[in-house]
């Protein structure tokens, strides 16, 4: 597969003092390769969305900025070209996030710890656009998903349940699973917790009801290993743990593997006020910095991946942990529906 990036413009990062071009400049990053993974991101979700040929001989990719007053960048629009025995399908998408955004989350918080910048002293991020003809960016090497030929069944679903489904990104997500996932938060409290995640992507004969595709990721369970380990602000996942939960699913006869982990943000129960109360410390079950750089940008880095986080959340009704389901969207992991079956 030939991958083409059309681009004519150089992409920098600034962190700023103040909210507009005059103010004090902190950082300036060179983030151009940054375009890569946009490209690669709306490549793989048009394919799980039905809109892309799996397997193109040729993607072209043409980029331009989106200014809110020139350098300033607003958004970067991306006509994605996918030419598949001579015939051309197009797929268009608009991106205000990327890799750009957690480099600047990480360079402030280098500068909050060398002292550079007071702990209460705000920042401004702002994405530069500078027009030129050596804005060369290496294309990304794009593997179609991995996608199987089977039936619900085969998964070992038996009835569909609660829930909603993305129309472009269905999951489904084993009842056990968002009940033991939910109750491993709770019983841990404020430690996080983790562990394996074992499923399928497979094309159906026909989307399901209210979708627009006939591909669908099954989440099926859980794989828990005491090597794993965690504390109050960080969950670290042990290789040779993940390695035998593949083990696990070649012996449970499902066509399984481990998609991705499933981890919890901590929980206080004895408050019984988490989701309610909006000055909780914990954090919610949304990605952390620390989840794209330990999980998305070293284990599983496809955009295919899922993200699995219970925790709190912020006006969620009960007084329990939320089971929240993650999927790449415009740049950034964001939570998506999902429905629940029984086996």
């Amino acid at each position: 597969m030939q991958v083409v990036l059309e681009n004519q413009c150089d992409y920098f990062l600034e962190l700023r003092l103040g909210a507009d071009t005059d103010s004090v400049p902190l950082s300036n990053d060179r983030v151009t390769a940054d375009l890569a993974e946009l490209v690669e991101e709306q490549f793989t979700n048009g394919v799980l969305a039905g809109k892309l040929p799996a397997a193109p001989e040729t993607i072209v990719a043409h980029i331009e900025p989106v200014y809110s007053q020139e350098p300033v960048v607003e958004a970067i629009d991306i006509r994605l070209t996918a030419i598949s025995n001579g015939h051309d399908t197009v797929l268009s998408q608009r991106y205000q996030c990327g890799r750009w955004v957690r480099t600047a989350q990480r360079k402030v918080t280098t500068l909050r710890s060398e002292g550079s910048l007071a702990v209460d002293e705000p920042t401004y991020r702002m994405l530069i656009a500078s027009r030129t003809d050596e804005a060369t960016v290496a294309p990304p090497v794009i593997v179609p998903p991995s996608i199987d030929e089977a039936t619900l069944e085969q998964c070992g679903v038996r009835a569909l349940g609660e829930g909603r489904l993305a129309p472009d990104r269905p999951v489904l997500v084993n009842l056990q699973f968002e009940s033991e996932a939910v109750a491993q938060c709770e019983q841990s409290g404020v430690i996080e917790i983790g562990g394996a995640v074992l499923g399928r992507t497979i094309r159906l004969a026909k989307p399901l009801t209210g979708t627009e595709t006939p591909v669908v990721t099954v989440l099926s369970t859980i794989v828990f290993d005491s090597r794993h380990s965690g504390s109050e602000t960080r969950f670290h996942f042990h290789p040779a743990a993940l390695a035998e939960a593949e083990q696990i699913a070649n012996m449970r006869g499902l066509g399984e593997k481990v998609l991705t982990v499933y981890h919890s943000h901590g929980w206080a129960g004895h408050c019984g006020n988490c989701n309610a109360n909006p000055d909780c410390p914990l954090a919610e079950s949304t990605p952390s910095l620390h989840d794209y750089e330990q999980l998305l940008e070293q284990l599983f880095t496809s955009k295919t991946t899922l993200l699995p986080i219970a925790g709190r959340k912020l006006g969620a009704e009960g007084q329990r942990p939320v089971l929240q389901v993650h999927a790449w969207q415009r740049g950034e992991m964001r939570p998506i529906h999902w429905r629940r079956y029984s086996a």
